[in-house]
Order: C-alpha cells, then sequence, then structure tokens
C-alpha cells in the first residue's frame, strides 16, 4: 500500500505528504489524515484502510477521501475519531468536520459538513506550546 505519488512537476514546496492523524473504527478499519502538497496547494485527505492493510474502496476514490479543512501550512489535521454512528470527525486549529462513513461530507453537520473555529477570538482551547493547535477531539455518542 502506497500513499498517493509526489506530483513531480509542482515546482518547490511541493510533491510531499505530511502524516498528521490517525485512528481506528470500531470494525478495525484504520483511519490516516494526511497533508498532500500538490501543484494546487496542500490538500487535506483521509485514507481508510480495512484491517487488513488494503484500501478501502467503499470510501472516498480508491479509499481516499478529500476534506475542505483548512490548508494553511501550520494547520495540519491534529486529530481524527470516529462516533458511534461510524461518521469520522477531523479538527485542524481552525475548522471542524464530519464525515459519512462512505467518505462523503456530512451535510448535516455545521454548514455543508464543517464547522469553523476562531482561534484569533479565544486561544485558551488550544493545548500549550503546541505549534499545531488543538491536541485532542472527543466525540460524544450522538457525534
Amino acid at each position: 500500500m502506497e500513499l498517493p505519488a509526489p506530483e513531480v512537476s509542482c515546482g518547490t514546496n511541493c510533491g510531499g505528504i505530511f502524516l498528521s492523524a490517525m485512528t481506528r473504527d470500531a470494525s478495525g478499519r484504520i483511519l490516516v489524515g494526511f497533508v498532500q502538497f500538490t501543484a494546487s496547494g496542500p490538500v487535506q485527505k483521509i485514507l481508510r484502510l480495512l484491517p487488513a492493510g488494503t484500501p478501502d474502496l467503499s470510501f472516498g476514490t480508491g479509499g481516499f477521501a478529500a476534506t475542505p479543512l483548512s490548508t494553511e501550512l501550520f494547520s495540519p489535521m491534529s486529530d481524527l475519531e470516529v462516533d458511534a454512528q461510524n461518521r469520522i470527525v477531523a479538527v485542524t486549529n481552525d475548522q471542524v468536520v464530519r464525515l459519512l462513513d462512505d467518505g462523503s461530507m456530512d451535510a448535516g453537520f455545521g454548514a455543508g459538513g464543517a464547522v469553523g473555529l476562531d482561534p484569533s477570538s479565544d486561544r485558551s482551547w488550544t493545548c500549550s506550546g503546541d505549534v499545531f493547535g488543538a491536541c485532542g477531539l472527543v466525540v460524544a455518542p450522538d457525534g
């Protein structure tokens, strides 16, 4: 299993992948959050693997789901959790998104599946000394 191949024609500061979050759901599937640096800028994605380590083709496209999470360089996905209804919740220091079990955005959450956070108004919710902002996520049973 390999993550997406780096783009070779995108110039400097792109083509790499930054792994930033990982969790496992109740079915033993592994979810990996990462930033992929592309020619059009960074894209935050989630990869879901089956317990045997192969991509879960029922998730997103080929096992990968792109998210509308912030593409700020210092705002990678800092946590990833799965609720009791198999909805996937991901957080950066300025956004929370929720995806459905198939990798699509959950339109019933926030605006099209995303809720913005305003870290400029109150930084007390971030971890002290954590350069990437939010350092943990707790999901209630009802999501």
